[in-house]
């Protein structure tokens, strides 16, 4: 639904368990006007992924969204899940790849087999990279560029550069991070202590300025805090700042459902399973082909 929201030039899409730690606009606005670094869609890499489905930037155009769901729908009549040569619709050879983190993980890549291929982080990476071929990937050290060969790029990220990949429809031209290269929130830059969920992630923008309560680190389906929250003035980590926050929010707004028990409040919500689990499965997508519904089990 993010390409139907044509009001706005630009679109950042976050997960509901991401929280930015600060005003992060500074994002879309690098990718417009002529001082530009990146391209008009964004994604980032993740620790074993590409493309991270929790975070990017899209143009909003009513052809691409109609596209995007012709896209679905083609792959849905050959199979359910994602064949690891064709994918979504391109087999990756040399000299394209695909890679994730560096700081994780420096091969390259050709076989479409990322964690949740087969769902947003498979889908996103073919939509921006092949059928549109515009797209700035952001890495740990590098941001690669993906445009058409001679196409018209309003930035100046080619400029005493040669393509690092030439294909016959797509190049990239790779710059060192430099823009995004430390924190943007002033408050992030005493630095809080990383948790669980972001082990293993780049420490610079626009990493360094979100969180993404991933799996089992969702403060909602865990236990409450074992900390006094009205003692914290500055929070030491994610999960600190989601309850400070949370205590904030049902003060001033009077959000008298927000029980001062907070075991009531995660028993509130549902309790600490989803009905779907914590993350999407390939037995989930099998399942739902053979009966046309998810399976409910918890993974």
């Amino acid at each position: 639904r993010v390409l139907e929201m044509i009001e706005y030039s630009r679109v950042l899409f976050l997960d509901s368990d991401v929280m930015p730690y600060c005003n992060i606009d500074y994002m879309t606005a690098s990718t417009e006007g002529p001082n530009a670094t990146l391209l008009e869609n964004v994604v980032i890499k993740w620790r074993s992924e590409p493309a991270a489905g929790a975070f990017f930037i899209l143009r909003p155009d009513l052809d691409d969204y109609a596209a995007l769901l012709d896209i679905v729908a083609k792959k849905e009549k050959v199979r359910s899940d994602v064949d690891k040569v064709m994918g979504w619709g391109r087999n990756i050879t040399s000299p394209d790849y695909w890679q994730a983190v560096e700081i994780i993980d420096r091969r390259h890549h050709y076989k479409w087999d990322w964690y949740g291929v087969f769902a947003d982080q498979g889908l996103l990476y073919y939509y921006t990279k092949y059928y549109k071929k515009r797209v700035s990937i952001i890495g740990s050290e590098n941001v690669e560029h993906w445009s058409e060969p001679n196409s018209t790029i309003t930035m100046q990220i080619n400029e005493k550069h040669t393509p690092e990949v030439v294909l016959d429809d797509l190049q990239m031209y790779r710059r060192q991070n430099f823009m995004l290269k430390t924190s943007r929130c002033p408050s992030r830059r005493g630095g809080y202590r990383r948790i669980g969920t972001e082990l293993g992630v780049p420490k610079h923008a626009p990493y360094s300025d979100f969180c993404h309560f991933v799996q089992k680190f969702k403060p909602w389906v865990r236990p409450g805090p074992t900390f006094n929250i009205s003692s914290v003035n500055e929070p030491l980590n994610a999960v600190q700042m989601w309850w400070k926050y949370l205590v904030l929010l049902r003060t001033r707004h009077n959000y008298d459902f927000i029980p001062l028990d907070f075991n009531a409040f995660i028993k509130y919500l549902g309790g600490s399973r989803p009905s779907l689990g914590y993350y999407p499965t390939h037995y989930q997508v099998h399942t739902k082909a053979a009966t046309d519904g998810y399976n409910q089990t918890s993974y």
